[in-house]
């Protein structure tokens, strides 16, 4: 939807800069070879009617500009220490079938006794459980645009907590969620 919105934007640049559509044409506005008009306008007003102006504004539709700054607020850095893992696909099901994928970074919320580059130093560990958690319990696709992530979430809340103790884990959190469904 958005990729769509960008091509429309940017065709209707690229169309607005041509001179047929821009207003002006490109050409002195007729008239004498000298360009100059014979309506008896003053030479400054000429002037300025012979030049191409285009003024353009590519105003982005709310809803774009919406997701835009949800998305930075949720990938913004938490007050707390944290641990962001790579990112990751978790695939997307319905009934059963493979339906997309949804792009996703996992962020392990630390306690603030936890000892952050020990964490950072079994990451390996962490991504490991956290890709055979999304691939046991995938998304499920319930509608339009909308994905029950729930139980994967407790499921790789689940396997992280089994590598690091409780007591290092305040919170296990998806960030992300791009979804790209499969063609059919």
């Amino acid at each position: 939807m958005i990729t769509r919105a960008l091509l429309s934007a940017s065709v209707l640049l690229v169309a607005s800069a041509m001179p047929a559509f821009a207003g002006g044409g490109g050409g002195g506005g007729g008239g004498s070879s000298s360009g100059s008009s014979s309506h008896g306008a003053a030479p400054a007003a000429e002037a300025s009617m012979r030049t191409n102006v285009h003024v353009s504004s590519l105003a982005l539709p709310n809803d774009l500009e919406s997701h835009a700054e949800t998305a930075a607020d949720a990938m913004a850095p938490p007050e707390g220490p944290y641990v962001d893992l790579p990112a990751m696909n978790v695939p997307v099901v319905r009934s059963g079938r493979l339906m997309g994928y949804s792009f996703v970074v996992v962020r392990v919320h630390l306690d603030s006794s936890a000892d952050e580059w020990r964490v950072r130093d079994r990451t390996h560990l962490l991504m490991d459980a956290a890709i055979r958690a999304m691939h046991q319990t995938p998304f499920v696709y319930v509608g339009h645009e909308v994905y029950d992530a729930a139980s994967a979430q407790a499921e790789i809340a689940q396997r992280i907590e089994s590598i690091l103790s409780d007591a290092e884990v305040s919170q296990v959190e998806l960030i992300g969620g791009d979804v790209r469904l499969l063609r059919s």
